[in-house]
Parts: C-alpha cells; sequence; structure tokens
C-alpha cells in the first residue's frame, strides 16, 4: 500500500495510479502464489508450475502495464483538457 501512495503523490497521466496498483497487485498475488498449495480439483494449469491465480495474473500486469503507457501518452492532452474546462468555467463565473 505505501508503494502505491509513494507512485500516487506526483500527479500524472489519467490511469497511471490505477495501472500502477495492477501490476503491484498483481506481482503480489503471483508471488504469494508460490507459497500456497495448488487447489486440489485444478492443479497447476499452465506450463505445468503456474497455478490458476498466476495464470490470472499475468493479463492484470499487461492491462496495468498498457494503462501506465497510454496515461504517459495521454497526459499532455489530459492536462491540456482540463485547463480548457477550467478556463471556460472562470469565463462564465466572471459573466
Amino acid at each position: 500500500m505505501r508503494l502505491v501512495y509513494l507512485i500516487a503523490r506526483r500527479r500524472r497521466g489519467l490511469g497511471f495510479n490505477s495501472g500502477a496498483f495492477l501490476v503491484l497487485y498483481a506481482l503480489f498475488r503471483f508471488t504469494t502464489e508460490f507459497f500456497r498449495a495448488p487447489d486440489p480439483h485444478m492443479g497447476f494449469v499452465a506450463l505445468g508450475w503456474m497455478t490458476q491465480g498466476q495464470a490470472l495474473c499475468v493479463p492484470m500486469v499487461i492491462l496495468g502495464l498498457f494503462l501506465m503507457v497510454r496515461s504517459q501518452s495521454h497526459e499532455g492532452a489530459a492536462n491540456h483538457t482540463i485547463t480548457t474546462v477550467k478556463n471556460k468555467a472562470r469565463k462564465r463565473k466572471t459573466k
């Protein structure tokens, strides 16, 4: 949780914090699954050593990285949009 807080302190593009949380959560869960016995009715489902939980973490990491990269490429556009909305609101107040 502390890592997410440290990441969220800086202002970043829309979706970056969500992507960082998703990546960190997936990595934590993937690691903890090594110490957990696999479900008896499922066993290891991928590559002979990955449990179902670990297999589900892979798309979470990919989606989280996608959100982080996308937020960086759209950061300027998002800041421009916010500035435009604020300027329009100020103009309406002065009328």
